[in-house]
């Protein structure tokens, strides 16, 4: 029982919210021509999760890990007739294959 607290520590030592990932500055911000609300949609289908939209109208979809701690948060916003994607990812998931979505 000794070991298994040490390594459920280190791995939880990543563990965050969504609200927390969203705290951080984003590890990645690309642009798109699409509009911002089919590139959102795009992203939460791609990965089955839902798209929620913020009061000021961007939209977030938070994609969980296999562990079931969040592995990355997209927030979507509009860029002109376009979307701004900003990615926040906590960890070391492939998260790759959202690109297809712009």
């Amino acid at each position: 029982m000794r070991t298994v607290m040490p390594i459920a520590a280190l791995l939880c030592g990543s563990c965050a919210s969504t609200t927390d990932v969203l705290s951080r500055a984003p590890s990645e911000v690309v642009t798109s021509d699409k509009h911002y609300i089919d590139v959102a949609a795009c992203i939460g289908d791609l990965n089955n999760m839902p798209v929620q939209e913020r009061s000021d109208g961007s939209r977030v979809v938070a994609i969980k890990a296999m562990t079931g701690n969040v592995g990355a948060v997209y927030t979507i916003k509009p860029n002109g007739d376009g979307a701004l994607v900003e990615v926040r990812q906590p960890g070391i998931m492939d998260i790759s294959k959202y690109k297809r979505c712009l």
